[in-house]
């Protein structure tokens, strides 16, 4: 996807009333997620509710975790927050963090999930 026409549909969506903007953040982000490709541009201020920049970003990044919840992806996002975020606020690291929750980390794969082993206590039907 071309970054001027990204940046054109995104400028166009400054000055558009509520609705038009979220359905322009919304077709931007679908459009870089199925070309597989990170946001370009660069986000400048972290307002959710008018700088289209940052909404898309936000909704590219809320989409890739709900397609594919891994550490990498937290990973790839902390990234792209460095690199093309002015203040490194879009909310990556707080959904990172989420992230690691539900991601098994490698002390706990095989277990089911459950830390060290996983089993249960003093036989079948007991816990603890």
């Amino acid at each position: 996807m071309d970054t001027a026409t990204i940046t054109a549909r995104l400028d166009q969506a400054r000055t558009a009333d509520t609705r038009v903007r979220d359905r322009i953040v919304d077709e931007v982000a679908g459009e870089l997620l199925a070309a597989g490709t990170p946001p370009a541009y660069e986000v400048a201020s972290a307002d959710l509710v008018t700088d289209p920049y940052f909404m898309s970003a936000d909704r590219y990044w809320r989409r890739r975790f709900h397609d594919r919840p891994t550490v990498r992806t937290a990973l790839e996002c902390a990234r792209w927050v460095t690199d093309h975020v002015a203040d490194g606020e879009p909310g990556c690291g707080r959904r990172a963090v989420g992230t690691r929750q539900r991601v098994p980390q490698p002390r706990e794969r095989g277990t089911g999930g459950r830390p060290h082993g996983g089993g249960r206590r003093g036989g079948p039907g007991r816990h603890g």
